[in-house]
């Protein structure tokens, strides 16, 4: 591949992701941290849905 294929795949790519960032706004996996990294164990059990005993 030369430079210019990988950089027209990086434009393609950046293309598509502020399509779907239109659409069903910046919620992707990995943009947000997960709630264990930003919340104490305690928090977590305390916040749990009763259905997970």
């Amino acid at each position: 591949m030369s430079a210019e294929e990988l950089a027209e795949g990086a434009v393609a790519r950046a293309r598509r992701k502020a399509a779907l960032d239109a659409v069903f706004g910046e919620v992707l996996p990995g943009d947000r941290p997960v709630a264990s990294e930003t919340h104490s164990d305690r928090w977590l059990m305390e916040n749990r849905p009763p259905h997970h005993g």
